[in-house]
C-alpha cells in the first residue's frame, strides 16, 4: 500500500513539473522569438538602407553625366567659327543654320539661343516636338532682365553657367503644362572681349524621372529638394516648385520636418531613424552633385534626395512572418517534443530572406545582371590578384546610342524590356567567363577576361557594336539602337583602383560617341594588355 502511494504521490507532483517546465521553455522560444523578429526586422532595415544608399550614388552619377554632357555642347557653341564671323558682319544667317543642325542631331534641347552684349536674342532654335524650328526676327525676344544673363556675362573664358532647375518661363508667364529646365550658358568671346552669350535650354523632366523614378506611384516617400528645401520633385505632387508661386512659399521640407530637415539639408549623406506611433521608420538622403566632377565648375551646386521608408513598409513585408512566429510559439510551447523541427524550419527560412536580400544588393533587379556594387567588388579583387598571376583584362564601357528615343517614343515599360533584351545579346556574345554587368541607366559594363591583346579586346568590342546595331522587337516594332563603347586595358603595370579604371573607360567611351556613335575607343595609352 505504501509504494502504490508513493507511485500515486509521484504521478501528482509529475502534472505541475511538466506544466512548469512547459512554461518555461515556452517563455524561452517566446522570447528567442521576439529577439529573432526583432534581429531580421534591423536586418531587413539595414538592407533597405544600404540598398537605397547604392541607388542615390547611381543617381547622382546619371545627373553627373547629363551634365558633363551639356557643358561639352554649350562650350562647342561658343567656339563655332560661323558664330565669330557673324558678331563681325552682324549675319547671323549661318549661325542659324548650324544651331539647327545641331539641335536636330542632339534632340534634347529645347532652345538652343545667342544673345548680344544687350541681351537681344540674335538667334534662336526651338526644338518642336522632334523638328527644330528657327524663330522668325520679329519674334525674338529680349532677355537682359533674365537673371541668367548678367551671370553669364560675368564669366571668364572657358567657364559655364548653370542655372537652378525651376520651370520655363515664356512671355513672361510659366510655360504651360510645366516644363522644368535647366539652362546652361557661357560667353562669347572675340578679341577677348565678351560679345554676347550661348545658352542651351535643357529640359529637365527626364533627368527628375531617371532621378527619382516615378514618385507619385512609390511605395515610399520619396523627395526631390533644392538648396532651399523646396520640393522639384514629391510624391505630394501639389508641393512641387513652390518658389515659382507666390502662395507656394511654405512648401518646403523644413517646414513638413523641422526636427529631422536641419540634419539632413546640412549633410551629403545621412540615415536617421524617427519614431511614429506605428512604430520606427527610416530617413535616408544624399546630396545630388552633378557638377562635383567638372573642372571650373562650382563644386556647391546640389539637390538633395530624400527616402521615407515608413514603419508600415517594414511591418507590411513582416506581417506574414509575424503571423507564423506566433502560431509557431504556440505550436512549440504545447508540443515541446519537436522544438528542433521547428528552429531547423525558422533556420531555413531566415537562410533564405538573407540570400534573397544578398542578392538583391548585388545584382540588377530589371535585367539580372550584377550591379554597380558587383562589379566594383570584382574588379577590387581582380586587380589584387593581377600581380601575382601576370594576367591582363579589358574594361569596356557600353551606353547606348538612342535609348532616350525608345523611352520618349514607346514609354518606359518598352524602354525596361529593351533593356532586358540588351543584357540578353551582350551576356550572349561575351564568353562564358567574362561578365557583364549593369552598371546603371541605360550603360552596362563588360569585363573581358578572356583577352590577351589590345586587338582581341578590339575585336569584342565589335561584336558588340555588331549586336545591338541588330534590331531589337518590342511589341511588334522594330526597334535600333547603337553602342558606343569605351576600352581600358589592364596588365601586371596596372596600378589603379577599380573606380579609376571604369572612369577611363568611360571617358574613352566619350570619345567614341563623339566621333559618331556606333563606335569604340581606346582610353589613352592604354592598348597594352
Amino acid at each position: 500500500m505504501s509504494l502504490g502511494w508513493n507511485h500515486q504521490k509521484r504521478k501528482l507532483q509529475k502534472g505541475p513539473l511538466v506544466l512548469l517546465l512547459t512554461l518555461f521553455f515556452g517563455m524561452i522560444v517566446s522570447l528567442i522569438l521576439v529577439l529573432f523578429y526583432e534581429g531580421q526586422l534591423n536586418t531587413y532595415r539595414d538592407s533597405l538602407v544600404f540598398e537605397e544608399e547604392v541607388h542615390l550614388r547611381s543617381r547622382e552619377h546619371t545627373a553627373a553625366t547629363r551634365f558633363q554632357d551639356v557643358v561639352a555642347d554649350v562650350q562647342f557653341l561658343s567656339q563655332l567659327g560661323s558664330l565669330q564671323e557673324a558678331i563681325e558682319t552682324q549675319d547671323y544667317s549661318q549661325v542659324q543654320q548650324d544651331f539647327k543642325a545641331f539641335a536636330q542631331v542632339k534632340e534634347i534641347y529645347s532652345q538652343v539661343r545667342f544673345l548680344d552684349v544687350q541681351g537681344n536674342e540674335q538667334v534662336r532654335v526651338n526644338l518642336v516636338e522632334t523638328q527644330p524650328e528657327i524663330v522668325a526676327q520679329n519674334k525674338l525676344q529680349k532677355k537682359s532682365h533674365r537673371y541668367y544673363f548678367p551671370q553669364t556675362m560675368a564669366l571668364l573664358p572657358g567657364e559655364t553657367y548653370v542655372s537652378p532647375l525651376d520651370l520655363n518661363i515664356e512671355n513672361h508667364e510659366l510655360e504651360q503644362p510645366f516644363s522644368p529646365m535647366i539652362r546652361f550658358s557661357t560667353a562669347v568671346f572675340s578679341h577677348q572681349v565678351s560679345q554676347g552669350i550661348v545658352i542651351l535650354n535643357f529640359p529637365a523632366k527626364n533627368l527628375l524621372e531617371e532621378i527619382t523614378g516615378d514618385v507619385h506611384d512609390s511605395e515610399d516617400a520619396v523627395f526631390l529638394l533644392n538648396e532651399e528645401g523646396y520640393y522639384l520633385s514629391s510624391t505630394e505632387q501639389e508641393k512641387e516648385w513652390g518658389f515659382m508661386f507666390l502662395e507656394g512659399k511654405d512648401f518646403r521640407f523644413q517646414n513638413d520636418y523641422p526636427l529631422l530637415a536641419p540634419s539632413i539639408l546640412s549633410t551629403h549623406a545621412s540615415s536617421i531613424e524617427f519614431e511614429t506611433p506605428e512604430g520606427r521608420g527610416v530617413f535616408i538622403s544624399r546630396r545630388i552633385r552633378p557638377m562635383v566632377a567638372l573642372s571650373g565648375m562650382p563644386k556647391n551646386y546640389h539637390w538633395t534626395m530624400v527616402v521615407r521608408i515608413d514603419a508600415q513598409t517594414l511591418s507590411e513585408h513582416f506581417s506574414p512572418m509575424r503571423r507564423g512566429l506566433i502560431g509557431m510559439g504556440v505550436f512549440i510551447t504545447l508540443l515541446s517534443v519537436f522544438p528542433s523541427i521547428l528552429i531547423a524550419r525558422m533556420y531555413i527560412q531566415s537562410k533564405s530572406r538573407r540570400d534573397a536580400l544578398e542578392h538583391s544588393a548585388n545584382y540588377d533587379r530589371l535585367t539580372a545582371l550584377p550591379n554597380r556594387r558587383f562589379l566594383i567588388t570584382f574588379l577590387a579583387n581582380l586587380l589584387m590578384t593581377l600581380h601575382k598571376e601576370g594576367s591582363s583584362f579589358a574594361v569596356l564601357f557600353l551606353d547606348l546610342d538612342g535609348f532616350k528615343g525608345v523611352n520618349d517614343n514607346h514609354g518606359h515599360d518598352a524602354g525596361d524590356h529593351l533593356l532586358k533584351q540588351v543584357a540578353y545579346r551582350l551576356s550572349e556574345t561575351v564568353r562564358e567567363s567574362d561578365v557583364v554587368a549593369r552598371y546603371g541607366g541605360d550603360e552596362f559594363v563588360v569585363v573581358a577576361l578572356s583577352v590577351t591583346s589590345w586587338r582581341s579586346a578590339g575585336i569584342l568590342a565589335g561584336k558588340l557594336v555588331d549586336a545591338i546595331s541588330q534590331p531589337f522587337n518590342l511589341s511588334g516594332h522594330s526597334i535600333s539602337i547603337g553602342v558606343s563603347i569605351g576600352i581600358r586595358c589592364a596588365s601586371t603595370q596596372c596600378k589603379n583602383s577599380p573606380e579609376e579604371v571604369i572612369r577611363d573607360a568611360d571617358a574613352a567611351m566619350y570619345e567614341a560617341k563623339k566621333a559618331g556613335k556606333g563606335q569604340f575607343r581606346f582610353h589613352g595609352n592604354s592598348t597594352d594588355c
